[in-house]
C-alpha cells in the first residue's frame, strides 16, 4: 500500500490517493523510459520525461545523465532518484539554460534524492541523476505532480494519521458530559499563565470546550519545570486521561513573553496536543522542508501543528508572519473532536474585527487593538502576525481602514488574504461568513462572499467584486474597478474615474458630484434592471441587458441603453445618448445633445425621445418613434417608421424619413424635410418672421400646413395637401395632383415645371382659394416656348383660345363653375399642363409672374 507522502506515485495501481473526482490515479497514463545509450550530460539530450513518467538508466565512475521534462508554472512536482544498484544517488535540477537551481543527495535519513520544486515559469528544465562521488550502478527517475491535500485532509492527519505513523491511536478527552477541560497554571510563572490563557482563548473560541482553573488535580498541569517545550499525555483507549505541557522560563526568554512571538505559538501548539492533535508530518522534535513534510502544503499556513513557517514551504505565496491563531485545519481537527463553538463564544453574535473591535480584552481583541495603534501590552509585532478568523454567527464587520498598504481580501475565503504589507497574513475558516469589510488608504483588491456585503474601499485605487448577494459597495476615492456580481446591488463610485461593472441583478450606480477629469467614470448594468446615476463628469454609462433606469448628471456624457425598454435622463452637458434595442423613454435635458436609435423596425423600436434645453440632435433609427426637440435650435431626423416629430421652439431642422410621419415644427423659423411615406407637417400659428417655415414633402401624398407666418411649402412627389395658412407663403406642389390652399395672406403658387401639373382632372393641381386681390401664380421657372433656345416668357391670352407660335397662357371656365389655366409650351395649339382654381376667376396677367 503507498502512503501518502512526499515521493506519493499517483499511477502506482496500489496506491489509495484519489484525485478530487474520486476516482483512484492508479490508471493514470504514464510511460517508462530506458536509456538505450548514454545521456549526454548537457542541454543536448535527445532524453526527455513527461510528468508522471519514470526513467531508468545508469551512470558509471560519477557520470552524469541528463533528462529534460517540461515543467507547468505554479504546479508543484516531486523528482525522485532511486538507486537500484547505484549505492548513493545524487539528483540536479537545472533550467532551459543548463544553470543549476536545486540539488539533493540524501533524503528523509535515506541514500536516495528527492527535490520538490514549483517552478515560476512554464518551460523544459533539466533533470542530472548521477552518484555522490565515482560510483556505478542502475538507477529509476520519477517526475510526479503533487497536488496539495485539502484541509479537511489535514486536519484528518492532524487527528488519526500522525498517531498512526507513529504506532499509536487518536485521542482526545472526553467531554461527553459536559464540555470542560480543567487546567492548572501553578507550575508557571505570570508571563507563562498570561500566555497560556490567551492559548487557551485561541482553542475556546473555535471549538466547543470550556477550560477551568484548579489549583489541583486537573485534566491539563502546564509547568517550565523542564527545558524546551513538549507535551505528553496519558491515554485510556482512545481517551486522554491527562496531559501535561512544559515550556520552559528559558524559553520564554528566548522567544518573548507575549502575544505576536514564538512563545505564544508554542503555547498555543502545545495545548493542541494536550488536546488531541498530531503535527502536521510525519515529525517530531525537528524537520527540514523537501525532506520530511507528508503533504506538500504543509506549513503554518495550514496549522499551527506544523513545524514549517510559510517561508520554509517554497510552495506557499505568503510572508513569514508567526501566528496569533489557530489555523484553518486545525479549527477543522479541533471541531471533529469536541464540537463547534457555540453561541456563547467569542465571536457569535454582532462582531467587529480590526478597527473599533467588540472583543474586549480577549487576546483577538488586544492583537486588533495594537494594530490599531492602541494599548495592548500583552501584544508585540501585531502588524506582523498572521491570524485565521472563525466567526460563530451573526453580523459581522471586518475593519482595517487605518492599513496603508494594499490589501488582499477574499471573503469567499477560497485564497488567503493579505493586510499591512504581509502576502497571504488573513484567512477565513470554514463557514465564517464576514457581512461587511472596510479597507484602508492602499490599492487594495476585495472579493465579496455569498452575503449581503457592504464594502468600502475608502482611499487608493481599489478593485472590488461583490460576489453573491444584495452588496452595498463604496470604492471611495481613487481610480476604483467594481464589479456588482449577481445579486440586487448597490454602488457608489466615490471620487476618480471609476470603472463600474453591475453585472446581474437589478442594481444601482451612484457617482460623486465630481465634474472633472477625475468623474470621468464609465459604468456598465449588466443583466437586470439597472439604475445608472452618473453625477459629476463625462461619464460613459452602458444600461446593457433589460430594463433600465439612466441618469447622465452633470458632465459630457455617453450613454447607451442596451437592449428592453430603458428610461435615460442625459441630465445637463453635451450628453450623447444611443437608445439601443426597445421601447425607450430618453429625456436628453440641458445641453447640446445627440440621440442615436438602434435600427429596430418593429413596435419594441418604438421609443419617446425629448431634447430639453440645448441645440439637440435626435436620430430616430428604427421604429414608429416619438421625437421633441423642445428648446432651442434641434436637427430631428426619423429615420425609419411612423414618427410622431415635434421640433419645440427655435430654429428647427427636421428630416422625416422613412415612413408616415406627422411632424410639428413648433415655434420658430424650420426647416422641414418630410421624405418618404405619406406625412403630415404642422405649424404653429406664430406670424411674424420667425414663423417663416420652409417645408418639403418629399415622396409620398403629404399634408402640409403652414400655420402662421411666410412659409415656404413644397409637397414634391405624390398628390399633396398643402395649406398656407396665415402669412404670405409660397405653395409648390411639386410631382402628382396637388391641392393648394394658399390660407390667408398674399400667397405665390410656384410651378416650375410642366410635369408638376399635367393636363386631365387625375393630374392637374388644384388651387382652392385662389384670391385675384392679393395671391399670383409663378410660372418664372417654366420655359413657355421650348422650339426655341432660352428661357420665354408666356404670352397672357386671356380667355381666348391657343394662337400660333406657342408660349401661350390662357384660362377658361368649366360648367362647374370653377377655373381652368391652359398652357403651351411646344407651340402646337394644344394644353401642355393645367391648373385648375376652385371658383369662377377673371384673370389678368397681374395674377402672374411670368
Amino acid at each position: 500500500m503507498c502512503n501518502i507522502c512526499a515521493n506519493v506515485r499517483p499511477f502506482d495501481s496500489q496506491c489509495s490517493y484519489k484525485d478530487l473526482s474520486g476516482t483512484s490515479t492508479g490508471d493514470v497514463l504514464q510511460a517508462t523510459i530506458t536509456e538505450t545509450g548514454d545521456a549526454p550530460a548537457n542541454t543536448s539530450t535527445t532524453y526527455r520525461i513527461a510528468p508522471g513518467d519514470t526513467f531508468q538508466g545508469s551512470v558509471a565512475d560519477g557520470g552524469d545523465d541528463w533528462i529534460a521534462v517540461s515543467l507547468e508554472a505554479g504546479k508543484t512536482f516531486d523528482i525522485s532518484l532511486t538507486g537500484r544498484t547505484l549505492q548513493d544517488p545524487y539528483l540536479e535540477l537545472r533550467d532551459a539554460s543548463g544553470r543549476l537551481i536545486a540539488s539533493n543527495d540524501d533524503s528523509g535519513g535515506e541514500l536516495n534524492s528527492q527535490i520538490v520544486f514549483t517552478p515560476n515559469s512554464t518551460g523544459t528544465y533539466y533533470i542530472n541523476a548521477t552518484s555522490f562521488g565515482s560510483g556505478s550502478g542502475s538507477y529509476q527517475l520519477a517526475v510526479d505532480e503533487v497536488r496539495p491535500a485539502s484541509m479537511g485532509e489535514l486536519a484528518d492527519y492532524l487527528i488519526n494519521g500522525f498517531w498512526e505513523d507513529n504506532g499509536s491511536a487518536a485521542r482526545s478527552f472526553d467531554v461527553s458530559g459536559d464540555n470542560i477541560i480543567t487546567v492548572n497554571l501553578n507550575g508557571l510563572t505570570t508571563q507563562g499563565r498570561q500566555l497560556a490563557r490567551a492559548a487557551m482563548e485561541a482553542w475556546s473560541a473555535v471549538g466547543d470546550l470550556e477550560f477551568r482553573e484548579s489549583s489541583g488535580a486537573a485534566d491539563i498541569t502546564f509547568d517550565d519545570e523542564y527545558s524546551g517545550a513538549y507535551a505528553t499525555a496519558t491515554t485510556t483507549g482512545r481517551y486522554t486521561s491527562s496531559a501535561e505541557i512544559n515550556i520552559s522560563t528559558e524559553w520564554l526568554d528566548t522567544y518573548g513573553t507575549r502575544i505576536g512571538t514564538y512563545s505564544f505559538q508554542t503555547y498555543v501548539h502545545e495545548l493542541g496536543h494536550a488536546l488531541g492533535l498530531g503535527h502536521q508530518g510525519n515529525y517530531n522534535g525537528n524537520a527540514t522542508y523537501g525532506v520530511d513534510e507528508t503533504f506538500v502544503n504543509d506549513s503554518w499556513q495550514a496549522s499551527i501543528m506544523s513545524y514549517f513557517s510559510q517561508t520554509d514551504n517554497t510552495t506557499i505565496n505568503a510572508s513569514y508572519a508567526l501566528l496569533g491563531t489557530i489555523m484553518p485545519a486545525d479549527i477543522i481537527a479541533i471541531q471533529r473532536l469536541y464540537g463547534a463553538a457555540d453561541q456563547s463564544s467569542l465571536t457569535a453574535g454582532r462582531t467587529v474585527y480590526g478597527i473599533n473591535h467588540t472583543l474586549g480584552n480577549s487576546w483577538l481583541g488586544q492583537i486588533f487593538t495594537a494594530q490599531s495603534g492602541g494599548n495592548a501590552a500583552m501584544v508585540q509585532n501585531a502588524r506582523n502576525i498572521a491570524l485565521t478568523i472563525h466567526d460563530a454567527g451573526g453580523y459581522d464587520v471586518l475593519d482595517f481602514s487605518n492599513d496603508t498598504e494594499s490589501q488582499y481580501i477574499d471573503l469567499m475565503g477560497r485564497a488567503a488574504s493579505s493586510i499591512y504589507g504581509l502576502d497571504g497574513n488573513l484567512q477565513f475558516a470554514r463557514a465564517t461568513v464576514i457581512e461587511e469589510y472596510r479597507a484602508g488608504s492602499g490599492a487594495d483588491a476585495i472579493l465579496g462572499n455569498d452575503a449581503n456585503n457592504r464594502l468600502f474601499g475608502n482611499d487608493g485605487a481599489d478593485l472590488i467584486n461583490g460576489g453573491i448577494g444584495n452588496d452595498s459597495i463604496r470604492g471611495g476615492d481613487q481610480y476604483d474597478t467594481i464589479y456588482g456580481g449577481s445579486g440586487n446591488d448597490t454602488v457608489w463610485g466615490g471620487y476618480g474615474r471609476d470603472v463600474i461593472r453591475l453585472q446581474d441583478g437589478n442594481d444601482i450606480f451612484h457617482d460623486d458630484g465630481q465634474n472633472d477629469w477625475n468623474g470621468y467614470d464609465n459604468a456598465a448594468g449588466g443583466n437586470g434592471n439597472d439604475t445608472l446615476n452618473g453625477g459629476g463628469g463625462n461619464d460613459t454609462l452602458h444600461g446593457d441587458n433589460d430594463a433600465d433606469l439612466i441618469n447622465g448628471g452633470i458632465g459630457n456624457d455617453s450613454i447607451r441603453g442596451g437592449s428592453q425598454y430603458d428610461t435615460i435622463y442625459g441630465g445637463s452637458g453635451n450628453d450623447t445618448v444611443w437608445g439601443g434595442y426597445g421601447r425607450d423613454v430618453i429625456r436628453l435635458q440641458d445641453g447640446n445633445d445627440i440621440f442615436h436609435d438602434d435600427g429596430q423596425n418593429d413596435w419594441n423600436g418604438y421609443d419617446n425621445v425629448a431634447g430639453g434645453n440645448g441645440n439637440d440632435t435626435l436620430n430616430g433609427g428604427g421604429g414608429n418613434d416619438m421625437l421633441h426637440g423642445d428648446n432651442d435650435a434641434d436637427l430631428i431626423n426619423g429615420g425609419i417608421g411612423n414618427d410622431s416629430i415635434r421640433g419645440g421652439s427655435q430654429y428647427d431642422t427636421i428630416y422625416g424619413g422613412s415612413g408616415n410621419d406627422t411632424v410639428w415644427g413648433g415655434y420658430g423659423r424650420d426647416v422641414i424635410r418630410l421624405q418618404d411615406g405619406n406625412d403630415i407637417f404642422h405649424d404653429d400659428g406664430q406670424n411674424d418672421w420667425n414663423g417663416y417655415d420652409n417645408a418639403a414633402g418629399g415622396n409620398g401624398n403629404d399634408t402640409l400646413n403652414g400655420g402662421g407666418g411666410n412659409d415656404t411649402l413644397h409637397g414634391d412627389n405624390g398628390a399633396d395637401l398643402i395649406t398656407g395658412g396665415i402669412g404670405n407663403d409660397r405653395l409648390t406642389g411639386g410631382l402628382g395632383a396637388d391641392l393648394l390652399n394658399g390660407g390667408s395672406g398674399a400667397d405665390i403658387f410656384v410651378f416650375n415645371n410642366i410635369a408638376h401639373t399635367s393636363p386631365g382632372a387625375d393630374t392637374r393641381d388644384i388651387i382652392r382659394d385662389f384670391s385675384t386681390d392679393t395671391d399670383r401664380i409663378d410660372l418664372s421657372d417654366i420655359d413657355a416656348n421650348t422650339t426655341v433656345n432660352g428661357n420665354q416668357a408666356f404670352r397672357f391670352l386671356a380667355d381666348n383660345p391657343h394662337s400660333g407660335g406657342g408660349a401661350t397662357l390662357r384660362f377658361a371656365h368649366s360648367s362647374t363653375g370653377n377655373t381652368h389655366i391652359y398652357g403651351d409650351v411646344d407651340a402646337d395649339g394644344r394644353s401642355d399642363f393645367e391648373i385648375m382654381l376652385t371658383g369662377r376667376h377673371s384673370l389678368t396677367a397681374d395674377d402672374f409672374i411670368l
